[in-house]
Formats: C-alpha cells, sequence, structure tokens
C-alpha cells in the first residue's frame, strides 16, 4: 500500500537527522536505512530524546497520512501524538513548517476522524488539538513510546455484541488490509491503544488476541506521552447494524460480509483462544443438539424449565440440550459448544451473537417480548439476512400479552417507568407494538424490551418444524462458495481483453483477426470499430469486409483508406473488456 511511502524527519528513530523509511511491504516493520540511526528504547524521557536532537522543532513536529476507503472512512497514520494527562482523552497535534498532512481533505475532515465503527455520534472522534509552539509541550516530562499503536474507542466493551460487531470484526478486516491479508503479521507488529474510560473489562480477551503486546489503556497512565507512530481508522466493512444515532436503529446494507470471511474471522478467533474441537460421546453422535441460552436477570423466560424438557420430547431422535449462559460460562465454552450443534434457541440477547461460530446452514431461533419488532432491533436478524449469508434464521415474537410480566420498577436504563408522570407511564404501558427509535433511551422501547415472558404453544410448534428439518434449507460448504463466487463475479467481474490482433488491408479485401483466451463458460460476443466508421458484432474472432476494398493511393475515392485503426472489445452481458487496439497500414 503506497499510502505507507514517505520520506521524513522521525523522533522515534534518527533524531535530528533526516531518515528515508521504506515499506518493502506492508508487514515489514518499518525500517531505517541511514547508518546512524539508533532506534529508542521505548518510553524513553523526553531529556535523552532532546540531547540527542539538534533540532527540536523537526523532531517534535507532528506528522498525518491518511488514505480514503471507497465508504468513505479514513485509515491514518500519525506520526508525535501528544497526550497530556490534564486533557484526558485529547491529543496534541504540533504543527510547524516540518508537518506534513496528506490524504486529509479539509478542516473538518481532520476534526472527524473515527475511532469506531459506531456512526454518527461525535463521542468517537479524534479529539485533535491543534498547537503552534512546543513550549506547552516541553513543560511536561514527556515520555516517547516508540511502539507501532493502534488506536481505537470502544463503545460497550462489557456487551460481547458490541465487542464482536463494533470492535473485533473490524479490526480484523483493519489488519488484513494493513498487512495484506495476513492478520498475523499484524498480531505482532501492533499494540492496541484504548482512549476510552471502561479499562479492561469483561471481554478483555477478544482484544488481546489482536496483539503480542499488552494493550495501553489510556485512562491509566498518569504521564505526558508522545507517541511516536499511532495508526487509526477500522475497516467498516463487515458493519451491518447501526444502533440509532441521527437514525432510527436498524440494519446497515453497505456491509458485503460473507460466510467464507466470517467462518475465516470465525477460525482466526478458534485459534487464538486454543479452541480444540472436542470428539462427542458416542451416545451422543446420533443426537441432535441444542444450545439453549438463558438469561436470569431480565428480559427472562418464566417457564423456561417447563420449554427445555418439551423440546426434549419433540423428535424422534435423542435430544441433547446445552443450556449455556454468558454470565455463567467463559467465551471459550460458548464458542466450543457452538462449534458442536447445529441449533440455537435463546431470547434476544447479546449473547447470541455467539451464532457465528456455528456452522453455516444451522438454524437458530430468537425469541422477543411483547410489542418487539425485530426487523428493527436484532443484529443478528440483519446478519442473517445478507445474501451471502446462510443461517436458518427463524424469530418467535409474543404475541399474547397476558404472558408477559412487566417491571416499572426497574431502574430507567431496564425500562422502568417510576420516574415518568402517570400519564406517560399509562400511554407507554398500553402501547401494543414499539416502532423503530433512535438510539438509547427511549422508555417505550426498553419497557417493552426489559419485560419477562411466558412461551405459549405457538412456540413449540416453530420449534417442531425447526427440528425435524420442515423448514430448513441445506446448503453444502460447496454450493455456498459456489453462490459467494458467483456473487463475487456478478459485482467485480469483466472479461479479458481479445489477444494477437492483427488486420489485412489490400485490394480484395479488409480482415480483422484475434484470438481470445476461453476462461468462462459465459457467452462471449465482439465488437469492432475502425476510424473510418465501420462498426459490426458478432460472436466470431474475425470481422471480413469483403464488399469493401483498402487503398493506399490517396487518389482513390473509396472509403476505405489505409492507414486505418481498429479497436476490437469482449462484451459479456453489461460487461466490456479494455479495448484491444491496432492499425492496418
Amino acid at each position: 500500500m503506497k499510502f505507507w511511502l514517505y520520506s521524513s524527519a522521525f523522533v522515534g528513530c534518527c533524531l535530528g537527522v533526516t531518515v528515508l523509511f521504506f515499506n518493502i511491504s506492508a508487514m515489514d516493520e518499518f525500517k531505517c536505512i541511514f547508518a546512524s540511526c539508533k532506534e529508542l528504547e521505548r518510553d524513553e524521557p523526553s531529556t535523552s530524546i532532546l540531547k540527542k536532537c539538534n533540532f527540536e522543532k523537526e523532531c517534535l513536529a507532528s506528522s498525518v497520512w491518511c488514505v480514503n476507503r471507497p465508504d468513505g472512512s479514513n485509515l491514518c497514520r500519525f506520526e508525535n501524538l501528544y497526550h497530556l494527562p490534564l486533557h484526558q482523552g485529547f491529543f496534541f497535534f504540533f504543527m510547524n513548517e516540518y508537518s506534513v498532512i496528506s490524504g486529509v481533505k479539509s478542516i473538518e475532515n481532520l476534526k472527524t476522524l473515527e475511532l469506531s465503527t459506531v456512526k454518527n455520534h461525535s463521542a468517537f472522534h479524534l479529539k485533535l488539538v491543534i498547537v503552534e509552539s512546543s513550549e506547552y509541550l516541553l513543560l511536561h516530562n514527556l515520555v516517547f513510546i516508540n511502539d507501532e499503536i493502534f488506536l481505537m474507542k470502544r463503545f460497550k466493551p462489557d456487551n460481547i455484541m458490541h465487542v464482536i460487531h463494533d470492535d473485533i470484526l473490524p479490526l480484523y478486516f483493519t489488519y488484513k488490509e494493513l498487512c495484506k491479508g495476513n492478520v498475523n503479521v499484524c498480531l505482532s507488529i501492533y499494540k492496541l491503544l484504548f482512549i476510552d474510560d471502561f479499562g479492561k473489562g469483561p471481554y478483555y480477551e477478544w482484544y488481546q488476541s489482536f496483539s503480542h503486546y499488552e494493550s495501553i489503556f489510556i485512562v491509566t497512565r498518569d504521564e505526558a506521552i508522545c507517541f511516536s507512530r499511532i495508526t487509526l481508522g477500522l475497516n467498516p466493512k463487515s458493519v451491518w447494524f447501526q444502533y440509532g444515532f441521527k437514525n432510527v436503529q436498524g440494519p446497515s446494507f453497505k456491509t458485503d460480509l460473507n460466510a467464507i470471511e466470517l467462518k475465516q474471522f470465525a477460525d482466526f478467533i478458534i485459534h487464538q483462544f486454543h479452541i480444540v474441537k472436542e470428539t462427542l460421546p458416542s451416545d451422543q453422535k446420533d443426537s441432535k443438539k441444542v444450545i439453549f441460552l438463558n438469561r436470569k436477570i431480565n428480559r427472562r423466560i418464566l417457564n423456561e424449565s417447563i420449554v427445555v424438557e418439551h423440546i426434549k420430547k419433540m423428535n424422534n431422535k435423542y435430544i441433547v440440550i446445552f443450556n449455556m449462559d454468558l454470565s455463567v460460562n467463559s467465551s471459550k465454552d460458548l464458542i466450543s459448544a457452538m462449534q458442536k450443534t447445529n441449533y440455537l434457541i435463546g431470547m434476544h440477547g447479546s449473547a447470541i451473537i455467539m451464532s457465528i461460530f456455528m456452522p453455516q446452514g444451522s438454524n437458530i431461533i430468537e425469541l422477543f417480548p411483547f410489542g418487539i419488532q425485530p426487523k428493527f432491533v436484532s443484529p443478528l436478524k440483519a446478519l442473517c439476512s445478507l445474501p451471502t449469508i446462510f443461517y436458518n434464521y427463524h424469530s418467535w415474537v409474543n404475541e399474547n400479552e397476558n404472558n408477559t410480566i412487566t417491571h416499572p420498577e426497574y431502574p430507567p436504563l431496564l425500562g422502568g417507568l417510576l420516574h415518568l408522570p402517570l400519564l406517560e407511564q399509562e400511554q407507554i404501558k398500553a402501547t401494543k407494538l414499539v416502532p423503530p427509535v433512535e438510539c438509547c433511551h427511549n422508555p417505550h422501547y426498553l419497557f417493552k424490551m426489559f419485560q419477562d415472558t411466558i412461551v405459549d404453544e405457538s412456540f413449540y410448534s416453530l420449534v417442531f418444524s425447526v427440528l425435524n428439518n420442515i423448514t430448513k434449507i441445506t446448503l453444502t460448504d460447496e454450493k455456498i462458495n459456489e453462490i459467494i463466487q458467483m456473487n463475487m463475479i456478478n459485482s467485480w467481474y469483466y472479461p479479458p481483453p481479445v489477444f494477437n490482433l492483427s488486420c489485412d488491408c489490400n485490394e480484395a479485401n479488409f480482415i480483422v483477426k484475434w484470438s481470445y483466451p476461453i476462461v468462462s463458460t459465459a457467452k462471449i460476443t465482439f465488437n469492432v470499430a475502425t476510424s473510418t466508421g465501420i462498426t459490426t458484432s458478432g460472436k466470431d474472432t474475425y470481422f471480413d469486409l469483403i464488399s469493401e476494398s483498402c487503398y493506399k493511393d490517396n487518389t482513390q475515392t473509396n472509403i476505405v483508406k489505409a492507414p486505418i485503426s481498429v479497436w476490437v472489445k469482449a462484451i459479456r452481458g453489461n460487461q466490456e473488456s479494455v479495448d484491444s487496439h491496432t492499425q492496418c497500414v
């Protein structure tokens, strides 16, 4: 990626001397080729830095290089970004005559560089302060961190759905982008830096699987820091859901995520977590294995034990049910269980996103409380609706209000109503169907979403049809690969050009010939155009205009006169090859 090619004075390597950095490939760490280059020790204090630096302004200058992705997002690399403990969450950019700003479209673009894939929320923009003098920075005892840093800000690191959807999947595709498809190379290059207030959180192992180094949490650092090299800008290609900032929540249709990429991600996580697929006991090999996700605190299924026993009796085969709960079982436990089953049942909640570790073609049943519309609130339904994702997704919504237990006494963020005026409380209770809403504190939505549910017979009929393959769509891995390949071809394929183009122009006739590689079974036609205005098309690999003669003598009046330029292109459907050109003399 040419994005990384540049020449710069860089404090993290050769101080006070202009240094050339060459990117032999994006997978290589930057290498200084100047003879007197000396790599700094990590976390080196500013006193030693400045003693080595003859040109303070050059050493301390900040720079940024950005590339703009087709979706409008940016991937940026900074040199010398400063963070001061008195200004938590802000980075200082020391701008002077040695600074470079490349690939940034405008000042507004610089103000809105994104640290997360969560869209339309200013909290996830890089808070950049431009300073024109180094004096304020040098009032602090700066520590220089010379690691390759990847900077990000998390939305909800305590929620596994947000961890995977907002952070981990985008980071995986960003590493693929940075390291030319080899994620493992990036693991040894980058150290993660979190500019949020959450600390490690319950799912830190997911983040740590993306670096060989311990992450940095800016909230825990109380010294002034110069980060010599920072990269930011998560790749949003896998983002399939948006949470309702400035728009109502619901699916995002900009993703081209497919089943093969999702499996590659799942395999990467399984490898990083050192999960080995276990051999099932002999008495379970012919059974149907079902994971039932439990919720113990809110949005509960109140007759859960009855439901589980009922499911066990639904099939003529022995049914094994694994009761799993993310508040009890570890991520590794859930992933290991998901690998062994093709059936998952669970109330809407963050844990159900772990179904991405099930084989494609698996069956998923997601339950919802009364009044909730899955098409607006379910990231899993949105994922399974993508044309190149092949889970058999089913939703069940409680339609019997009598089977609902509400909790107006809950805290407001868990659907409680007691903080609201009585009239508004009654209006919310009377609502039968929650419309799409914006994030994040709509009391109608929260009240309905955190209800408990009693499951009735309508649910059992759905489960019966799924377990007995009545609704199952069967797709082999080969068929899935074929569908994804055709989708790729339909999106990006254009036919190759013609080869060995030649023409013969004499007194007898005018003949154009070419050869064409057989790279596809699809029907190919050819279009021929000449500088004389003659055009034709057909399926043959030659053009013979016997009714006209070619003359090199300018005294002739025939319209076909040499020299003549000829262009030929191949056409498949609506796609054309690049032109091939020759000249008849």
